[in-house]
């Protein structure tokens, strides 16, 4: 359905690349299955939601919080797939739309609205399952009717306004490859494109997902909880709990793969892919995935609502009510949906207007033919390259890199997350925990050495990265590949020694024979990469124009030699090795169960575990070796060389497929362990509550004295603000971040320029006055903030180290404020003083949300941790930090000055004065400074805060009154930060991506970045009385300070009314 679709083609295509896209076969089987589908799937989710609306509509009394979400689910669903029926006879009239373009808008319009409605909604149901089962009595009061209904409103009025774009781009245009009149979806410019797919990814997926998760996760863990089990029998925990992972899995499943085509086209877009196959392979998928994703829409109300046991009560009461009474039936309904098709869906054959790059058949078939596998790749069937199919090769270009990816993302949050657990445990590593640790090492950098290669193969086999990345990147897979499989033969070897020989082998089982032997494997791996590093190169042939990383053999001989090895010692002798440790494993456990007369469980697991680990090493291993094994017999005449182009391409899966072994390692080897799970439990638990009985004393300190800085910004000031509207040709922003991907950006040097000069009233009219009054308040609070800090940190508070740095930056951007007042004023500045303030202002920023993240970590380790880390809490520590993050922050001042080509022109270019606008490379950089000074600092103050709650919350002997005090003062020190800086940050990074190609937009955004960057000021005010001066003991020290001088006063005066009597004469 063309629910979704680019803004139009940039170039046509030729006649024959046209006939060669056009797979005709693959869209009549869409146009004949895809109605069908789609009745199905709208007569189910009419029905159901329809239902429960109705049950909850005609029931007697109040709804709850719960009733209220589920409704309002149901709606949302109810409305979207009402919709479907225009699209299904649409595609059954191939795209056809015959309702008229408002229509077209407004069936798109409610469509895009109640998919977001729906994601939202089913998001909120399951964060009121989390607050009602596992935090009850805490967030109770927070969850009443008037909370929930207005909530709903809010979700409403967001799923409007981030569908308008249907209503404003929809439009009913004529297509003459398609022979009809299709509901196009046509962007202003392609950057909307791009835009609208990050807000899918973002709005419909990554946000709810995670917190779907986790509120999942806590329902589980609560349900397991022994006070829950009293109140509930195990059937009902266990259908609860089921149920749960029931509704996160069907919405992964749904909606998954239409997030995964939003991304792939978002690539697309920037020519990361490319070719006729990912512009059918996009479009039919994105067909068949949107559509998947409404069938969710089918079974939310079977997942929330239908199968709970008090809605059936409900309608059964209805439907009593329904015989007694003679009411009217009820109609059926639809209920929780989770996405509508948005986006992309139109595309249909609308692919042939796709502009895309392809290679000749003979260069693909060349190239692939060069990279069979890992270290067996040979010229030698350059003779048959004729005989390759092109079609097979686009195949591998769109299966492995996806399955890369996938493969390499969660094989290494496995192996790094064992790797973790072991480093955070306290007590020394075992013998099987060394080689588990080796293993996962080896597991962790031979994936991460795989996306190179996918993005080799997306890039049609030509190696971008050189000889050097060539060398190192194989050599890097194939010692990982040795380490990894021989670490997995020793954990067997281990496992049969401490089982079968258990007395006999005591010995061998050596926490420093283990080392000794983990260090030879490792020695072992190195030694079978030698080749690969000796014969792999980046060489360009003459079938080869471009480079490509391929493995030259100086003889057949070795070619032959380096297929044995991976045969015999990557294969075959773990394998007989395996198989021997685990045939004597399950002889020795069967003997045991014979022996005892019983069945243990633990026996049946163990059992069960040591025939997945051999089995598993053989279902990922066996087809590479089988393929390299038949490469090997064509090498020596013994098959046909048409067996070339099968084994090119089965090398191409087996190979990738092997690796799969190091993604279920670690949960085969270790998570499944009952040791493993007590270690991960004991990490945790240690981390969640750290000696309560001495932290109380710390954190009354600790965060009492809590400070933070915020970044100081600079002020603008300039008579004109001036913006190069460009022509047609210049590059617009998307394009610039293409070219920037590539590592070149060439701007075309005839296009036309023209000022756009600007009003300067705001800041003239406001900065006078705003600077001034915030000069004078600034400057005594933070010298006085400077006074205290220095007394504490000479009494040997760490704290205070990073407090004196904190106050020096914040005097050194309050000192810059007079000339900032001067200029508003249109008074002269010496050139090399404004460029120097300038930098002298920035640096004080970046150093600022450098040393606010050095105290946001203190303070998270003095009171989370407080028995732990006790050097970073010294003055020597504090004081070396400091100094690095000056020197860090002075570097990257300056690497940025370089970037823009400011340091070059120091004087000349009049940094604080900016009469243009931004120059692609000063966006570029507004961007990076909104990451840098915004972002993290963010994140990691909340990240702080949040675990200072959670810790002062699990203490017993702090006073309630004393933890409500500590979370308002937190509360007040973020409130403070984000209403002084999250204006400004918006409205700068709107700057970055809009402002360089529309004057229009600057002239829009120039008022609104004036007046933020006034507000910023606030902060070096309230910093001073926020961060510094309300801790008990600077409070403490001013009082102190206070009546020495008044005592000192009072002394004076006693002096000075004296003095006349005694010098009487």
């Amino acid at each position: 359905m063309i629910l979704n679709t680019t803004a139009g083609p940039s170039l046509e295509l030729s006649d024959r690349e046209l006939l060669e896209c056009n797979h005709t076969e693959a869209w009549d089987w869409v146009y004949s299955i895809q109605p069908a589908y789609m009745s199905v799937i709208c007569f189910l989710g009419v029905f159901s939601n329809a239902f429960v609306l109705s049950v909850f509509c005609i029931q007697r009394g109040h709804c709850s919080v719960a009733d209220i979400y589920l409704g309002n689910l149901a709606a949302a669903d109810l409305l979207m797939v009402s919709c479907l029926p225009f699209w299904v006879i649409t595609v059954i009239h191939k795209f056809n739309w015959s309702f008229g373009e408002p229509m077209c808008q407004l069936v798109s319009l409610v469509i895009g609205m109640n998919y977001y409605c729906s994601v939202l909604f089913l998001t909120l149901v399951s964060l009121d399952r989390y607050l009602v089962l596992v935090r009850p009595m805490s967030m109770g009061r927070r969850r009443g009717a008037k909370q929930a209904k207005a909530i709903c409103v809010v979700i409403w009025l967001a799923g409007f306004f981030l569908s308008l774009p249907a209503l404003l781009f929809r439009s009913v245009r004529f297509f003459p490859e398609l022979e009809a009149e299709a509901c196009y979806l046509e962007y202003p410019h392609d950057g909307w494109r791009v835009r609208y797919n990050m807000t899918v990814n973002v709005v419909g997926f990554l946000v709810p997902v995670p917190l779907v998760c986790y509120c999942s996760y806590h329902i589980i863990t609560a349900l397991g909880d022994k006070q829950v089990r009293r109140c509930s029998s195990v059937s009902t925990e266990r259908k609860a709990a089921v149920l749960v992972l029931a509704v996160l899995f069907v919405f992964v499943l749904c909606w998954l793969p239409f997030q995964i085509c939003m991304f792939l086209d978002t690539l697309y877009y920037f020519n990361i892919i490319s070719g006729c196959l990912w512009i059918n392979g996009l479009d039919i998928a994105t067909q068949l995935s949107t559509y998947l994703g409404y069938s969710n829409s089918s079974l939310n109300p079977f997942l929330y609502v239908i199968v709970g046991k008090h809605f059936r009560q409900r309608a059964k009461g209805l439907f009593v009510q329904f015989l007694n009474f003679g009411s009217q039936g009820v109609s059926p309904a639809y209920k929780i949906s989770k996405n509508s098709s948005l986006r992309y869906t139109e595309s249909t054959r609308l692919f042939q207007n796709k502009t895309y790059l392809r290679m000749d058949q003979t260069e693909l078939v060349t190239v692939a033919s060069l990279t069979t596998h890992l270290d067996n790749i040979t010229n030698s069937a350059s003779s048959s390259l004729m005989m390759f199919n092109s079609s097979d090769w686009k195949l591998v270009h769109a299966i492995v890199p996806p399955y890369i990816f996938v493969l390499c993302l969660t094989g290494i949050l496995g192996n790094a997350f064992v790797l973790l657990v072991f480093f955070l445990q306290r007590t020394h590593w075992t013998v099987p925990e060394i080689y588990l640790g080796n293993l996962a090492l080896a597991d962790l950098i031979l994936l991460s050495s795989l996306p190179f290669w996918a993005m080799n193969i997306l890039n049609y086999f030509n190696w971008p990265y050189g000889e050097f990345l060539c060398k190192v990147v194989n050599v890097a897979i194939v010692v990982n590949m040795y380490a990894s499989i021989y670490m997995l033969v020793m954990v067997n070897i281990d496992r049969y020694l401490a089982l079968v020989l258990t007395m006999k082998a005591r010995w061998l089982r050596r926490r420093r024979n283990a080392k000794i032997i983990t260090f030879w494997l490792w020695i072992l791996g190195v030694a079978m990469g030698i080749p690969t590093l000796t014969y792999r190169t980046v060489k360009t042939t003459p079938e080869l124009p471009y480079p490509a990383c391929l493995i030259e053999y100086p003889e057949d001989s070795h070619r032959l030699a380096h297929s044995l090895q991976m045969n015999i010692l990557g294969f075959a002798l773990p394998l007989l090795t395996i198989v021997f440790c685990s045939y004597n494993i399950l002889h020795a456990l069967w003997k045991r169960m014979e022996n005892l007369n019983m069945h243990n469980g633990n026996d049946r697991k163990a059992t069960l575990l040591v025939c997945a680990v051999t089995l598993l090493f053989f279902v990922c291993w066996g087809p590479f070796q089988i393929v390299t094994f038949l490469d090997m017999l064509c090498d020596l005449h013994f098959l046909d060389k048409k067996w070339y182009h099968t084994l090119d391409i089965a090398h191409q899966f087996s190979t990738y497929f092997a690796f799969l072994n190091s993604c279920f390692n670690p949960l085969l080897y270790v998570c499944t362990g009952h040791y493993f799970r007590r270690k991960v439990s004991d990490i945790y638990k240690r981390r969640r509550s750290s000696v309560a009985s001495v932290i109380t004393t710390l954190q009354r300190s600790a965060v009492s004295t809590y400070t933070q800085r915020t970044d100081q910004i600079k002020p603008v000031h300039s008579n004109t603000y001036t913006l190069h509207e460009t022509s047609p040709t210049t590059p617009t922003l998307e394009q610039f971040i293409h070219h920037l991907h590539e590592g070149s950006m060439t701007l075309n040097s005839s296009m036309n320029e023209t000022l756009c000069t600007f009003n300067d009233t705001v800041d003239a009219s406001m900065y006078p006055t705003a600077y001034s009054l915030f000069f004078i308040l600034g400057l005594p609070g933070n010298c006085l903030s400077l006074y205290v800090a220095w007394i504490l940190m000479r009494r040997g508070n760490s704290l205070a180290v990073y407090l004196v740095n904190l106050s020096v930056s914040d005097l050194l951007y309050t000192i810059s404020l007079p000339v900032w007042i001067i200029l508003a004023q249109k008074q002269p500045v010496d050139d090399t003083l404004c460029s120097l303030i300038d930098v002298i202002m920035f640096n004080s920023f970046y150093v600022g949300s450098g040393l606010l993240c050095c105290i946001s970590m203190d303070r998270y380790l003095a009171v989370v941790f407080p028995l732990y880390f006790n050097s970073v809490h010294k003055v020597r520590t504090a004081a070396l930090v400091s100094l690095l993050v000056w020197m860090m922050e002075i570097s990257l001042q300056v690497g940025l000055l370089v970037y823009t080509g400011d340091l070059q022109n120091f004087s000349a270019a009049r940094l604080c004065a900016i009469s243009e606008s931004m120059s692609r490379k000063q966006a570029h950089v507004a961007i990076i400074r909104v990451v840098l000074g915004f972002l993290i600092p963010v994140l990691l103050m909340a990240f702080c805060f949040q675990q200072i709650i959670m810790s002062l919350r699990a203490s017993t002997s702090t006073l309630a009154s004393e933890r409500r005090k500590i979370r308002n003062l937190l509360l007040l020190l973020l409130l403070v930060y984000l209403v002084s800086f999250a204006p400004f940050q918006i409205v700068m990074f709107l700057r970055g991506l809009l402002e360089p190609d529309s004057c229009s937009a600057a002239r829009r955004l120039r008022d609104y970045y004036m007046v933020f960057v006034a507000t910023t000021t606030i902060n070096s005010v309230a910093d001073p009385v926020v961060y510094c001066l309300l801790s008990e003991s600077a409070k403490t020290e001013l009082k102190r300070v206070f009546n020495k001088c008044e005592n000192k006063f009072s002394r004076f005066s006693f002096l000075k009314k004296s003095a006349p009597t005694s010098t009487t004469v």
